[in-house]
């Protein structure tokens, strides 16, 4: 069985986006296959725009909203939880079997 590894970045804080990226870059650079699965950004970014003519799909599963959770009021954040959490999890258990 081929390895397959799976990262996930996560916390308060920057730079979490930059890791994961450049680990993107390297993979596809050592010929290795790269899903990329961003759970709290859905915003159009350039960085976007260059990973995807690298060959590299973002696929996003965070569709309430355009904002950052930080930018979010109390009742969005609960909705949000309410929500997406769910979502999470379903991916997880999709993303556990490749």
């Amino acid at each position: 069985m081929k390895k397959r590894y799976l990262h996930i970045y996560c916390g308060e804080g920057k730079g979490k986006t930059s890791i994961l990226n450049g680990t993107a870059i390297r993979a596809i650079g050592a010929g290795l296959k790269v899903k990329y699965i961003r759970f709290l950004k859905n915003r159009e970014t350039s960085e976007n725009k260059v990973l995807e003519k690298i060959g590299i799909k973002i696929e996003n599963y965070y569709h309430f909203s355009k904002k950052f959770v930080w930018e979010m009021n109390l009742e969005e954040v609960e909705l949000f939880k309410k929500r997406d959490i769910k979502r999470v999890w379903k991916i997880h258990k999709f993303t556990s079997r490749w």
